[in-house]
């Protein structure tokens, strides 16, 4: 009980907590072998680092042909510092995340100074996977009216293309939980379309990738300055791909960020991207709608398959507001025939 309760305590103390090594900083990514666990003999390299683990040491364990591999919490992006525990005799856990079994072939020849041959049963995690928290650092810087427009129009439009279609649910801004390994890792999309394992609440305010369903079928993401530096045009790419996205659509209406003004991605096997745009400037999704550049810059969400426009949110007021002055004078009109 002790013992669970200490465990317990250190995860909550260390949970956004990260480690480096400032020799190794390069390394993109983080490797764990079984039976060379943080308290083994195994050589280290001399750019170890030593960390407050109830387990052993952190640092590398060893360096081939010039290259460092290191073991245990050690990557070039921020990642939660949590112990592992030894589960088994070939499996490591992190905290209720189990590390996956991979071979790689050049990595079948470990030196003898300790470490446990690399066999295909044995675990390694090798999570190349860029880290975001997307709103860090940036809480008070606003958006232009540009951005805006176009989220909106993206979120009312596609929703109004999608609303006879129950098993897409589709969200603004809404935070998704991705990463396999630091679990505090999230992007937010100004649009995205899920295909949820079950229905999602309407006061859902952030979606975790396995426990809410599965990544995004469809992104989006409006530029401008601040989204810039959010990283939709490197590191989102990356991330979006790694998860599968079929389709990620870039918008800048100003042209300041992407000469193209809409570009859509479609995702490969490979975890590359295509770049699709029609021949008028719009783009084509597989979920049957256009999107749209129109002669007062704004973008406007299509049916591919009938043409029909749907409204822009300024639109749809003005819609309404008219219909509510005709609706008053038809009924002034027949007040002033009873009379």
């Amino acid at each position: 009980m002790h013992l669970l309760t200490y465990w317990l305590t250190f995860c909550a103390l260390c949970a956004k907590a990260s480690f480096a090594c400032g020799k190794c900083r390069r390394l993109k990514e983080m490797r764990f072998f079984g039976g060379a666990g943080p308290d083994s003999s195994a050589q280290k390299c001399e750019c170890r680092r030593d960390g407050a683990w109830p387990l052993g040491k952190v640092g590398c364990t060893w360096q081939r042909n010039g290259r460092k591999v290191c073991g245990l919490l050690e990557r070039t992006a921020r990642i939660p510092a949590i112990a592992p525990i030894l589960y088994d005799e070939q499996t490591w856990l992190f905290c209720g995340v189990l590390a996956m079994n991979r071979l790689e072939p050049e990595m079948t020849d470990l030196p003898a100074g300790g470490a446990t041959s690399v066999r295909g049963d044995m675990p390694i995690i090798a999570i190349d996977m860029p880290v975001m928290y997307e709103d860090e650092g940036q809480e008070e810087m606003g958006e232009t009216t540009p951005h805006n427009d176009s989220s909106d129009i993206l979120h009312y439009g596609i929703r109004a293309h999608l609303a006879d279609r129950p098993e897409l649910d589709v969200r603004a801004d809404l935070n998704v939980y991705y990463h396999l390994i630091d679990r505090w890792s999230y992007v937010s999309p100004d649009l995205a379309v899920f295909r949820p394992s079950t229905p999602l609440g309407r006061r859902l305010r952030s979606y975790r990738i396995g426990t809410h369903g599965p990544a995004p079928i469809f992104v989006a993401e409006v530029l401008s300055q601040r989204s810039f530096q959010q990283q939709d045009l490197s590191n989102k790419p990356v991330i979006y791909a790694q998860l599968g996205v079929a389709e990620y659509l870039l918008v800048d209406v100003t042209g300041e960020y992407l000469p193209q003004r809409l570009l859509l991605k479609r995702w490969q096997p490979d975890e590359t991207w295509i770049d699709c745009q029609d021949p008028d400037g719009g783009v084509t999704s597989t979920l049957g709608f256009r999107v749209i550049l129109e002669s007062d810059e704004q973008i406007r969400i299509a049916n591919a398959a009938t043409g029909h426009r749907y409204l822009r949110p300024n639109e749809a007021e003005e819609r309404v507001r008219a219909l509510e002055e005709e609706l008053a004078r038809l009924r002034g009109q027949q007040s002033d025939r009873n009379a």
